[in-house]
């Protein structure tokens, strides 16, 4: 592992969104390959709801389109979350997201009842997933 290594993941938004309303929060560019294995959530702004508070996650092929999204996962953020919470929900199957795509969060259930609030900084883990020669359809020849 090469520590000095840049990912090749760049967001859109930097600094915490809002989870107060159904929208897409947070996109992130990807520019190599990777493999998203973990969703996070800090909370920066406490979460003020009469339920909890659902974020999805996708991998989108297109940068700023929902067609042909796949969903990566669900974080779910208890109402009464305080600031400095650190949440995160692993992904069972992890997915490859190719150079150039996409992965995006939606706030899918808002906050919500009298005086809803909350904000959160968004992020995943992932790892490099370089192509190798069995996943082009290649034949290593005898």
């Amino acid at each position: 592992m090469y520590t000095t290594k840049l990912s090749g993941i760049v967001p859109n938004v930097v600094g915490p969104v809002s989870l107060a309303s159904a929208a897409e929060v947070q996109a992130f560019m990807v520019g190599s390959k990777q493999k998203v294995l973990r969703l996070l959530a800090q909370v920066t702004t406490a979460v003020v709801s009469t339920g909890a508070v659902q974020v999805d996650c996708y991998a989108r092929p297109t940068h700023g389109s929902t067609s042909g999204q796949v969903l990566l996962g669900s974080l779910l953020i208890p109402a009464g979350s305080a600031a400095g919470a650190k949440l995160y929900k692993d992904i069972s199957v992890a997915t490859a997201v190719l150079a150039g795509q996409e992965v995006a969060f939606t706030v899918s259930t808002a906050a919500a009842g009298g005086g809803a609030a909350g904000a959160a900084i968004l992020n995943f883990e992932s790892e490099e997933c370089p192509d190798t020669a069995g996943n082009q359809g290649l034949i290593a020849s005898a």
